[in-house]
């Protein structure tokens, strides 16, 4: 009985880190465009002809799932107040998958709710990605971002 208890608690209490199937898509669509794929372990941002190999280290894993579980990403709508609005530059959206849950929430920066403080953790996680990208060395192989409203977002992700 004593090993049955064990087995319920540990199935319980989770650790609090990222699960080993822990995995996000985020897309930031428009001008700017960057897309991280570590479902696939890709990049891509306008600039680079071809998505790139994309690792996160266990630092980066646990700093970004430490954001998203801060922004409460799994208890927002799949779609927030003013999502899709604007300009498509403004458009974000990401996926988590981790212990088997998956959710998807899409947003857009130029929001009202985004700027209230109901959207402070979201702005939060969306400065923690851009600063991983920032300091990645997968991101810092490629050329500099271009400016994609005249060509587009790239053909491949």
């Amino acid at each position: 009985m004593p090993n049955l208890l064990a087995l319920i608690a540990l199935m319980l209490f989770q650790p609090s880190g990222a699960a080993p199937d822990f995995a996000i898509r985020f897309d930031h669509k428009g001008c700017h465009y960057e897309y991280i794929d570590t479902f696939k372990g890709t990049y891509s941002h306008t600039g680079a002809t071809t998505p790139v190999p994309f690792v996160l280290s266990d630092d980066h894993r646990q700093q970004l799932f430490g954001a998203i579980i801060a922004a409460k990403v799994f208890d927002l709508p799949s779609r927030t107040p003013g999502a899709g609005s604007g300009d498509p530059a403004d458009n974000l959206e990401l996926e988590v998958r981790n212990s088997g849950r998956h959710h998807t929430v899409a947003w857009s920066v130029g929001s009202e709710w985004l700027q209230a403080e109901a959207g402070r953790p979201l702005r939060q996680l969306h400065r923690a990605i851009l600063d991983l990208l920032a300091t990645h060395p997968d991101v810092k192989r490629l050329p500099a971002r271009g400016d994609g409203c005249y060509g587009g977002p790239p053909k491949v992700r």
